[in-house]
């Protein structure tokens, strides 16, 4: 049976790429003017998690956070900095295998000072 993974992230679980290149300091909805670079800086960070599940790279799904950066599972539970991430992931991996497909979905995105 194919194995299908579908990955819908938060807007958190790419956060430390979109907060990078966060320039914006008024909050907008539109995925024009102020929110194009925190789309782009998104859709890269999201590129590198479904390689990342396609080929069981736990490492570089971290790689996508701060050092101190916050991942929320499916179930709610929260893993802090770029080690437990990778240890959750490197975890969920041996248990669910390779992904033979992947998608992420982008809702929208807001901009707020610094953050999105």
């Amino acid at each position: 049976m194919k194995r299908t993974h579908r990955i819908f992230l938060a807007t958190a679980a790419i956060a430390s790429l979109a907060f990078s290149t966060a320039t914006a300091r008024s909050k907008s909805a539109s995925p024009n003017g102020a929110t194009a670079p925190v789309r782009r800086a998104i859709e890269a960070g999201n590129a590198i998690w479904e390689r990342a599940f396609r080929n069981l790279d736990a490492a570089a799904i971290a790689s996508t956070f701060d050092e101190e950066g916050v991942n929320v599972g499916a179930d709610g539970t929260c893993m802090k900095g770029r080690a437990a991430i990778e240890a959750a992931m490197r975890s969920y991996f041996e248990r669910s295998g390779p992904a033979t497909s992947t998608q992420v979905d982008i809702g929208d995105i807001v901009v707020d000072g610094d953050l999105a």
